[in-house]
């Protein structure tokens, strides 16, 4: 490919014409195709490219584990206002908590500065940052569409900024267990969301929230009240993960049952089409019976469903690997089927994935619903996930 640059460029000296005869957006569409290491090469083999290419490599920055390489990063992006425009989103995988030893304080100094001149700034995950990074969100000019950050407290620096961004359509604050102050005027495009069950149940009620992502261990009250809070944001939920959930038998708490969770979760989500549930409990096989027969029960309240998935870590649990068979989970899917005319897709317990494609039941490797963004990590429509590893030097 930069083979082919190059010669474009020559052939474009030799005839007279622009140095490069490409117009810049024709260049863009072929080189966002490259990989970072070709859009190196690029830059190396055909310098007239330089300008269209160079932003590219700092539009999607995920910060180096090695801080002298983020060092000179973020000295390029303060030294360069150009490029610091460019950054559309940020991901500080430097921080977590295996590596926050290397994280020294002017390090972060020079983050924070560097990010306040990223004005072009869309998607930002702050990862284990510590509560330093506030900064970071005090007195930015950037408009965020998408906010993670899973050490943060609530902080008034967090309360303001989320006042003042009203593009935000995504946000994932995995450590808070409550947000009170925010008014519904706040955030008002919020469309993903994943935390904890008693934050969600404060933040959705009256935004138009379409897929939830609930974390944290829940115990059934908050996960209870989240569910039927959830049920009245202002657009149906079509798509609800949950993750770390435990159901009983023989519990007087009729709700923590299969058959109350899925009563519950039918009636006030029904307009579901992804729905994800994450168990936590050990390998039981009058659960995994009733279970199954509260599903065949309850599927058919959930008439746009097309993504089903309830899964646990085999790997603790590897009873749930082996209790049901290949055929009898493809026998259970045509029997949900039957019931939810537009599934597509099931994942049930021993983590085979079968996709209904032709007019039969299949397995496939890869889930081709629960692979997509979520809202961990949610790029906006109009964003692409980085390609790089490491930020640019």
């Amino acid at each position: 490919m930069s083979k082919f640059l190059k010669s474009l460029f020559v052939r474009g000296r030799e005839k007279g014409n622009h140095p490069f005869p490409l117009p810049p957006e024709i260049l863009e569409v072929i080189v966002l195709e490259l990989s970072l290491p070709d859009l190196y090469r690029v830059i190396r083999v055909c310098r007239a490219c330089r300008e269209v290419v160079e932003p590219l490599l700092y539009t999607h920055l995920p910060l180096a584990r090695y801080p002298q390489r983020a060092l000179r990063c973020c000295a390029t992006l303060l030294a360069r206002h150009d490029l610091a425009r460019a950054v559309v989103s940020f991901s500080a995988e430097t921080a977590t908590p295996w590596n926050r030893v290397k994280l020294a304080h002017p390090l972060e100094s020079v983050q924070i500065t560097a990010l306040r001149e990223a004005t072009g700034l869309k998607y930002l995950d702050l990862g284990c940052i510590p509560i330093l990074a506030l900064d970071i969100l005090n007195h930015c000019t950037f408009q965020l569409r998408h906010l993670a950050w899973e050490t943060v407290d609530c902080h008034p620096i967090l309360h303001t900024f989320l006042e003042r961004q009203p593009s935000i359509q995504s946000l994932a604050l995995t450590s808070l267990e409550s947000f009170t102050g925010l008014q519904p005027a706040h955030v008002p495009h919020l469309r993903s969301f994943c935390g904890r069950a008693s934050l969600a149940a404060q933040i959705i009620p009256g935004r138009p929230v379409e897929t939830v992502v609930i974390k944290g261990d829940p115990i059934y009250p908050d996960l209870l009240d989240a569910i039927q809070k959830i049920g009245a944001s202002n657009t149906p939920v079509r798509t609800l993960e949950l993750y770390s959930t435990g159901l009983n038998l023989g519990t007087s708490r009729e709700w923590s049952t299969p058959k109350g969770f899925f009563l519950e979760l039918t009636s006030a989500l029904p307009e579901l089409r992804k729905l994800k549930v994450m168990l936590r409990n050990e390998g039981e096989a009058d659960l995994i019976d009733a279970l199954t027969e509260t599903i065949k029960q309850f599927i058919g309240h959930l008439k746009d469903l097309r993504c089903f998935s309830i899964k646990t870590d085999l790997e603790l649990f590897p009873m749930y690997a082996t209790h049901l068979g290949e055929e009898q989970e493809v026998e259970l899917c045509k029997t949900w089927r039957k019931s939810c005319p537009r599934l597509i897709e099931v994942e049930y317990l021993s983590a085979r994935r079968w996709h209904f494609a032709n007019g039969k039941w299949g397995r496939v490797r890869m889930s081709l619903c629960f692979d997509e963004h979520t809202s961990d990590r949610a790029w906006s429509r109009d964003l692409k996930p980085p390609r790089a590893h490491s930020a640019p030097i």
